[in-house]
């Protein structure tokens, strides 16, 4: 039975080499062969002919049996997976690069499986297979002399198993949920879903000391479930205040399952989606000022607002549209005199930080973009364009103090600088971030160019796309795959929270602030893990 089944399963797997081959032996038969045995080997072309198409569409049910019951027992993993150009069904068909390790074995086996191969076995539907996601764990049955013959086996103790039974037990409570809505006196529809209930609790309960992320899924799944009931609570209830302290346990909860790896905690959750005061529309820009209070500014309209360090509303200021009547916001920074700079269209403005009035207004032909802000209180401002790069250096008063143009050209004729940002450590020195080349390029105080900034990010390819340094010297890295800091030598120091922020900024009690969706985020960052 094991070759069989490796003929069916390689016969499935080159099913056009398989059907030609066919075709083509039965016309050698009828050519080469004996006038005696010809009939007969054409009856067998066209049976096996008929075996592999049957193969092809329905041959997965057979092989699946099979392998089950004489296969070897293994752990196995998804390690990646790539869209191939094949489709089935008018879907694309994806191919799964698998490592199994086999039950009395310290040896791996590398092998694979295509989405069109429906090699789940135990499986609730016949039409709708899931797979792991990848890096999950799950168990299997192989034919040890031919790998690629496995199926993966979604009845037993597994994690993935019991993401399956988690996935739908939820299904189920969502559509009883629902059904409640319009018959909320159901006695039966109330019963069953206290049993879902019951056992969503039993399979996560089974697995609270398990930290693997299996696990993180369930938990996720659990306290988002639960998150969205009570929102829906709200929605009937809005000013009810314990719905509304759970809605926040909850928050965090997930919060936490998300940033396991962040070596710090949550501190505050502040802000909101919203136009009123101390509400955020669409905040892009964060600064610090001398006091540790934290300026918001919406990118659209004009305006920035103040929260202390535990996240109360202050106060708001509403910029000055430019001469081309814009009041979009690209940079904002806070000095240690009480001065707030923010930059928009061509000019940047200067704000008291005590009472939110404004000082001046430095007025230049150019458009200018991120600011920093050095420890003798001068301005750096970066201007880029698909034509042109500029970083500038002026005093508090506006003055410009000295002007590098294209200062990324200059090093890296093949980079425009476009949408370019900045940084400065404690000895003066600029790291310049290009969004074209996702580069980070250091210069000295003078504009001379040092060097590019190698980050250690532990052979995981990542893309940058904001950097910020604190007063410590600590860079942080916002990336498409996560977040991170890291020290001025490139070395990886911290995993931060998965938030997708457009900038960041950290106070002088190493906490760190991440807008994200209206919402401003505090973690503290004091004792970091190394990595």
């Amino acid at each position: 039975m094991i070759y069989i089944t490796i003929l069916l399963v390689a016969l499935k797997a080159h099913p056009v080499l398989s059907i030609l081959g066919c075709i083509l032996f039965g016309i050698i038969s009828q050519i080469g062969f004996p006038k005696k045995v010809k009939p007969h080997l054409l009856k067998f072309s066209i049976v096996f002919f008929v075996i592999i198409i049957a193969n092809i569409f329905v041959g997965h049910f057979l092989t699946n049996m099979l392998i089950d019951n004489f296969g070897e027992k293994g752990e196995a993993m998804i390690v990646d997976n790539s869209k191939t150009s094949n489709q089935y069904n008018n879907e694309s068909v994806y191919r799964y690069n698998v490592m199994i390790k086999p039950a009395n074995d310290i040896n791996t086996i590398s092998t694979y499986f295509l989405s069109s191969d429906f090699n789940i076995i135990h499986n609730d539907s016949s039409n709708k297979y899931s797979y792991p996601s990848t890096g999950i764990k799950f168990n299997v049955k192989y034919i040890k002399s031919y790998p690629k013959a496995f199926v993966i086996i979604a009845n037993d103790d597994s994690d993935y198993s019991k993401q399956l039974q988690l996935n739908k037990y939820s299904s189920e409570k969502s559509s009883i949920e629902n059904q409640l809505k319009m018959d909320p006196e159901n006695s039966d529809l109330k019963e069953k879903l206290e049993e879902l209930d019951n056992k969503i609790h039993e399979i996560i309960d089974n697995n609270s000391g398990n930290t693997s992320e299996d696990t993180k899924k369930l938990q996720l799944n659990k306290y988002s479930s639960e998150k969205s009931n009570i929102e829906n609570q709200l929605k009937l209830d809005p000013e009810n205040s314990t719905l509304k302290k759970k809605l926040e346990e909850l928050k965090i909860k997930i919060l936490s399952i998300n940033n396991s790896n962040f070596a710090g905690e949550l501190v505050a959750i502040f802000g909101g989606k919203g136009t009123d005061s101390g509400k955020l529309n669409d905040a892009r820009y964060i600064t610090i000022d001398s006091d540790d209070n934290v300026w918001m500014a919406d990118y659209t309209d004009g305006r920035i607002q103040q929260f202390n360090n535990s996240g109360e509303f202050i106060k708001m200021i509403q910029i000055n549209a430019d001469k081309h009547d814009s009041k979009l916001i690209k940079g904002l920074v806070a000095d240690m005199n009480g001065n707030l700079y923010v930059s928009s269209g061509s000019t940047i403005q200067k704000y008291k930080t005590a009472d939110g009035s404004l000082k001046a207004t430095f007025n230049e032909k150019d458009y200018y973009g991120p600011l920093a802000v050095s420890k003798d209180n001068n301005i750096y401002l970066i201007t880029s364009s698909a034509i042109e790069n500029t970083l500038f250096k002026l005093n508090s008063d506006g003055t410009i103090l000295a002007r590098f143009n294209n200062i990324i050209k200059k090093v890296n004729k093949d980079d425009p600088g476009m949408n370019a940002t900045l940084a400065l450590d404690s000895s003066g020195n600029i790291y310049i971030f290009s969004e074209y080349n996702k580069k980070i390029y250091v210069y000295n105080s003078n504009g001379e160019f040092i060097k590019y900034l190698d980050l250690n990010f532990n052979n995981k390819d990542t893309d940058i796309e904001t950097i910020s340094i604190d007063n410590n010297d600590n860079l942080y890295i916002k990336s498409f795959n996560g977040n991170y800091k890291f020290d001025l030598n490139g070395n990886l120091l911290n995993v931060l929270p998965t938030k997708n922020y457009y900038s960041t900024a950290i106070d002088s009690r190493g906490n760190i602030y991440m807008p994200e969706n209206g919402d401003i985020f505090e973690y503290n960052l004091n004792n970091p893990t190394q990595k």
